[in-house]
């Protein structure tokens, strides 16, 4: 027993809290003719234990939200969410695994967008459905494993994903959609600025509307460091599908091209610290909604400036199919612009404007055919404007 203290008394445990509440105002709004108020809280607890090679990371983060509270009251709804990693390393290798789920009502006319990644990579714009409160599911089951050479390094991920809606009545909205995912970068440094990245990804996705898709890409890549301030990348691939709409339709193959570039300038603007990342990509996409794979040109354009307790974010994109005439083609433009202020460690306020745009092809409710869906050419505008508070408790050393 007294040989395992000394394991023991290397970990270190803490316990994070912190609460996100935004109200926003959404035109046009749930009723013709007026827009609608929200409120949504995200209260954020994690607990993590860290070794010398080991981390393991717990983490509950709801969404507690008061839709439409103008026209139909206090009515609380709940998406749960919570997030499970473990991870191990020591000096050349690292593996982790991770598993995320969530589940409970949502509206994607909140136009939350997604965090960036770790790598500074914004989020990907997709068409959203027509707003309305829907059961929703998700889950991400990850392993991935990191070697690293002196000249070289290999990052492997492979993982089960499923997401869309929880109900029935719900995937007449977002279909269910799960499939196994996995992929492989090797990374060779060529020289101390150069870095030429090799990607293979494979996904295939079961849409519980009937389609089924095995799609995979290999991508080669140049990432330059031009000076400590500037980078860019280069990317051309080939991408190569197997598309089956329906069990009682034969499947089709779709190989569309890959390419992709990226600009990263950090710059010392108006006292402050100004990053600038723009990216274009030209690639497939899966279609959440139709279950088909849509090649995209997608352009991004992600800023942030700091000042002291002073930040400015910007984050805009536009996505158009290729062909723009083709049967399902899809035009996408949003954007969201936000201003925040740290008043202490604890306290930060931010408000600002989201804005989404889409004209595209989506599924409904068929008249005629009772459980059926037909689709239709759809355009939605969506405005928001929002007030955020986030406040963070001391972390606590357990």
């Amino acid at each position: 027993m007294f040989a395992a203290l000394p394991v023991a008394a290397d970990v270190v445990a803490s316990l994070a809290l912190s609460d996100r509440t935004e109200t926003r105002v959404r035109d046009p709004g749930d009723n013709p003719g007026e827009p609608s108020l929200d409120v949504a809280t995200t209260p954020d607890a994690r607990l993590t234990l860290v070794s010398p090679r080991t981390s393991f990371m717990l983490a509950y983060t709801p969404r507690l939200t008061l839709w439409d509270i103008n026209d139909i009251g206090f009515k609380p709804l709940w998406l749960h969410a919570g997030t499970a990693r473990l991870d191990w390393k020591d000096e050349h290798t690292s593996i982790y695994a991770s598993q995320d789920a969530s589940y409970g009502a949502t509206n994607f006319a909140s136009l939350i967008l997604g965090p960036t990644t770790s790598e500074g990579i914004p989020p990907r714009v997709d068409v959203i459905p027509t707003p309305q409160i829907i059961q929703y599911e998700s889950s991400t089951s990850s392993l991935g494993t990191r070697l690293e050479g002196r000249r070289w390094a290999l990052r492997t991920d492979v993982g089960y994903q499923l997401a869309g809606g929880a109900d029935e009545a719900s995937r007449l909205v977002v279909p269910l959609q799960k499939g196994p995912a996995g992929d492989a970068v090797m990374t060779l440094a060529s020289s101390p600025v150069d870095h030429l990245p090799l990607t293979l990804t494979a996904s295939e996705t079961t849409f519980s509307s009937g389609p089924e898709i095995l799609i995979g890409e290999a991508d080669e890549g140049w990432l330059h460091r031009w000076s400590a301030v500037t980078e860019t990348g280069f990317t051309l691939g080939v991408s190569e599908a197997r598309v089956q709409p329906s069990p009682i339709v034969p499947s089709y193959t779709q190989t569309n091209p890959v390419a992709d570039a990226v600009l990263e300038q950090r710059l010392w603007a108006y006292d402050g610290v100004l990053s600038l990342r723009v990216d274009a990509r030209l690639g497939p996409v899966v279609n959440r909604l139709l279950g088909i794979v849509d090649e995209r040109v997608q352009c991004n354009v992600l800023s942030k400036w700091t000042r002291g307790p002073f930040a400015a974010s910007g984050f805009a994109s536009a996505a158009q199919s290729v062909p723009t005439d083709g049967p399902y083609a899809t035009e996408l433009v949003s954007g969201e612009l936000d201003l925040s202020y740290t008043a202490t460690e604890a306290v930060v306020f931010d408000a600002g404007l989201r804005g989404f745009w889409q004209r595209a092809n989506q599924p409904v409710v068929a008249v005629s055919v009772p459980g059926a869906t037909e689709i239709v050419e759809a355009s939605l505008v969506q405005g928001v404007v929002f007030v955020g508070v986030t406040l963070h408790a001391p972390t606590v050393r357990l």
